[in-house]
């Protein structure tokens, strides 16, 4: 994942802390809860696996229950600079 994509999802995240009526926080997953009944009900989930790799679900609520619209999967990825002296 691109040091843009870092941003944007640290950026997300920051707008759902903030920005979210509510939210949800464990050790590796935040599940964040957006909207409003009179207009329309999200939710966004960022879950960490254990290899690092991060994965978004955003669903909107809907009659039937909740719809996924969005699932994506971001992956580090780890760049070395060769120094020589």
């Amino acid at each position: 994942m691109t040091g843009e994509a870092y941003r944007f999802c640290a950026a997300l995240t920051c707008f759902i802390l903030l920005a979210a009526p509510a939210y949800e926080l464990d050790k590796k997953d935040l599940l964040g809860h957006w909207g409003s009944p009179a207009t329309e009900q999200g939710r966004s989930c960022y879950s960490l696996s254990n290899s690092s790799e991060l994965q978004v679900i955003d669903s909107v609520l809907t009659e039937d229950g909740w719809r996924e619209f969005l699932s994506a999967v971001y992956r580090r990825s780890i760049q070395t600079e060769v120094r020589q002296d």
